[in-house]
C-alpha cells in the first residue's frame, strides 16, 4: 500500500486482472429481533449483493477515466455474478467479482430501526394471516 496505509485485505486473496474481491454485509438494523420469511429474503437477494471493497486487481478500470471503487468502499453487485470463496488467511467468506461488474457505489445508508420493519406478528399481519385461514382472501 502507498503513503503508509494500512491494507483491509485479511483474506489470503489477492484479485489479479480485472478482478475485484468485495466482501458482503447486510445492512444495519438498530435493535429488535426481525424475522424476515425466506421467501423474501430470497427476492431481496436475488436484485442484489452489498458489500466492501478489499482489494482491486492491477487491470481492474483501466481504460476507465476513474475507478468505480477504491478497497473501502461500500459498493453493490449482482446476485448472480462472481464467485463466492473463502479467504484462505481468515476462514471469512467473500465474493470475487469482475470490475464491471460493480455498477455503483453507495454514498448514504439508512439505519433501520426495529420499529421501522413490520413485525411478523403485527396486528395487520396477524389480521391477514387469519382471513386466509379462514379462506378470507382470494
Amino acid at each position: 500500500m502507498e503513503n503508509g496505509e494500512e491494507s483491509i485485505n485479511h483474506s489470503g486473496l489477492e484479485p489479479s486482472g480485472r478482478a475485484v474481491l468485495v466482501k458482503p454485509y447486510q445492512p444495519e438494523i438498530t435493535k429488535g429481533v426481525i424475522i424476515i420469511p425466506d421467501t423474501v429474503k430470497e427476492g431481496h437477494q436475488m436484485r442484489e449483493v452489498r458489500g466492501t471493497v478489499i482489494a482491486v486487481g492491477p487491470e481492474a478500470w483501466k481504460d476507465e477515466a476513474c475507478p468505480r471503487a477504491e478497497p473501502g468502499d461500500k459498493v453493490l453487485v449482482s446476485q448472480w455474478v462472481g464467485v463466492i470463496l473463502q479467504g484462505t488467511a481468515d476462514g471469512e467468506f467473500y465474493r470475487m467479482v469482475n470490475a464491471e461488474d460493480i455498477y455503483c457505489r453507495i454514498t448514504e445508508e439508512t439505519v433501520v430501526s426495529a420499529a421501522q420493519v413490520a413485525h411478523p406478528t403485527s396486528p395487520s399481519r396477524r389480521e391477514a394471516a387469519a382471513k386466509l385461514q379462514q379462506g378470507g382472501v382470494r
